[in-house]
């Protein structure tokens, strides 16, 4: 809440509400709420996350009636109509739903694309030295790092998933709401098969032939010979799980130590790839092993690198929800705000006087 010279609040609750054609509220404001709410003082934000200052929306969340969920409150000084809105937030956020859900999936598939594009390019021996063994360190090193980037680059758009496991942990954890679930999944396909494309691009077809593992093709994900069925189950459920506990704890808002994500995934990542390289692969990942498989016609034992990270992803996210319990980041922000906010027409407790 804003107050005035005279120590008042100005309340939504005392301006009228107007539903616009694309479902916000517009609140009315005689000139004199308009004055008092622009001569707020400098140091008084209406929600704790937006800075003050009159290029800057101020916001908070709020309650208005049974049938809006949520309702995100803001006004904009330099605005020329000084109005006040309200956006109900029923999968309704600044953007459009068709907007967002565009976003989200040109991001995963752009993201998975260059996962394998660029990873797999890590598996190639040095193009003047033929003869040179490609270490599985440097390998496992490539694919971490490659994650770390695009975590970087795509993690505040959609999330950087880059991976179906990784998804069904976030609809489990509800980070996504389950009808994104299949956008984000089918982007991460199709972008696993456009990546194999880009390596083929930039890798001369020749090396490619000559890095290629007996008939199993180039970067695709076998398990060693030497492992039964079980064994490579096993290799790739125990990996997937632990990079789904580094998820689950990395979105967990109790976390204090989920400020860096791209360097952790970076390093659990190279981690995991080191200790299971030679079991598994592994992929931990459905989309990173299908294109390199669709490419190079190679299913042998394909359906492990399906099953067993969903398998795991079901499985320890629950696990983890119900065991150590689970605070989502928006919740948490809510809970923020109903701590530090009173609802439209009541004073924040917490304002100077």
């Amino acid at each position: 809440m804003a107050r005035n010279e005279n120590n008042n609040h100005v309340t939504a609750a005392q301006s009228t509400l107007h539903p616009c054609m694309n479902g916000d509220l517009v609140v009315e404001m005689s000139s004199e709420q308009q004055e008092s709410i622009l001569a707020a003082p400098a140091s008084t934000a209406l929600g704790p996350r937006r800075p003050a200052g009159k290029s800057n929306f101020w916001g908070y969340r709020a309650t208005v009636d049974a049938n809006a969920n949520e309702t995100l409150f803001y006004t904009h000084c330099a605005s020329a109509s000084q109005t006040l809105r309200m956006t109900t937030d029923k999968g309704k956020k600044a953007m459009s739903r068709k907007t967002h859900i565009f976003r989200v999936v040109i991001a995963e598939f752009l993201a998975t694309a260059l996962l394998v594009g660029v990873g797999c390019a890590s598996c190639t021996n040095a193009l003047s030295h033929k003869d040179a063994l490609q270490s599985p360190v440097i390998t496992s090193l490539s694919f971490g790092l490659v994650v770390g980037i695009l975590v970087q680059i795509f993690g505040h758009i959609s999330g950087a998933h880059l991976n179906p496991a990784v998804t069904v942990c976030a609809v489990i954890l509800k980070e996504i709401p389950p009808k994104l679930m299949f956008a984000y999944i089918l982007s991460q396909i199709f972008g696993g098969i456009a990546g194999y494309a880009i390596l083929m691009l930039i890798t001369p077809a020749a090396i490619i032939r000559e890095d290629s593992h007996q008939d199993f093709g180039f970067c695709t994900t076998v398990p060693n010979l030497e492992l039964s069925t079980l064994n490579a189950f096993c290799a790739e459920f125990v990996a997937t799980s632990m990079l789904i506990l580094l998820v689950c704890s990395s979105w967990d808002a109790r976390n204090p130590n989920s400020q860096n994500l791209p360097t952790q995934f970076a390093l659990g990542i190279t981690a995991l790839g080191i200790v299971f390289g030679s079991r598994s692969g592994p992929s931990m990942n459905p989309a990173r092993s299908f294109g390199p498989a669709v490419w190079n016609g190679v299913w042998t034992k394909h359906w492990i690198y399906w099953v067993a990270p969903v398998f795991a992803a079901v499985l320890v996210t629950t696990m983890y929800k119900s065991i150590f319990g689970f605070r989502n980041n928006l919740r948490a922000e809510e809970e923020d705000d109903a701590n530090e906010m009173q609802v439209l027409g009541v004073a924040n407790p917490n304002m100077p006087a």
